[in-house]
């Protein structure tokens, strides 16, 4: 293999001038590396709000099975079947549509915490 004898010339003025570019352009990208590490700018930062959501239930499970009951009971003449679904499907949903407390609020700085925990390596 043939050895390349190199061309550049490190006292040459624009060796100098170009080193020294490039060490400033290195130097700029790790001051913006440091920036998108601390998650960009004060623009580019979220702003968190609260959120409204909903509490879990086990209603959306039940109506479910309930509705497949409903069809197997219609399909099959099973009338007891399908009036039994329909008249628990309507339970569920007046037990659901009666409870007051079915949401909850995370205020701004509960979502700043979750986003940090999932954020974290």
């Amino acid at each position: 293999m043939e050895i390349l004898e190199t061309q550049i010339n490190v006292n040459d003025e624009q060796f100098k001038r170009n080193a020294e570019q490039q060490r400033a352009l290195a130097a700029e990208l790790r001051e913006r590396l440091v920036l998108v590490r601390q998650g960009g700018g004060a623009k580019a930062q979220p702003r968190y709000e609260p959120i409204h959501m909903p509490k879990n239930s086990p209603l959306g499970l039940y109506i479910g099975a309930l509705s497949f009951f409903l069809g197997f009971g219609i399909i099959w003449y099973l009338w007891w079947m399908a009036i039994a679904s329909v008249l628990g499907i309507a339970a569920c949903c007046i037990f659901r549509l009666s409870d007051e407390h079915t949401d909850y609020h995370l205020s701004a700085n509960d979502v700043a915490k979750i986003e940090a925990e999932c954020r974290k390596p």
